[in-house]
């Protein structure tokens, strides 16, 4: 995926949303996330929850890992889903 980032001013903008840096998240992903989430260092949690193949809890989008057993998951809030 092309990355549409520019550098200006020390700060970083991706050219085709107008939006802050977001690597190679899609301009759509980076407009569904909360404003919390858009740090640089978040984007980069992202990236490597994508490459990693981590999937975020429905209810508190804490980042969770599958390391064996069946998909059902249980997070430590409460909330239970399918990985």
């Amino acid at each position: 995926m092309a990355s549409h980032t520019h550098k200006v001013d020390a700060s970083q903008y991706c050219a085709q949303c107008k939006l802050g840096w977001h690597g190679r998240i899609s301009c759509a992903e980076f407009r569904n996330l909360s404003k919390d989430e858009r740090s640089r260092e978040d984007i980069l949690l992202m990236e490597l929850a994508r490459n990693r193949g981590w999937r975020r809890c429905p209810n508190c989008k804490i980042f969770v890992e599958k390391i064996d057993g069946c998909s059902h998951v249980s997070c430590r809030c409460g909330c239970q889903f399918n990985y």
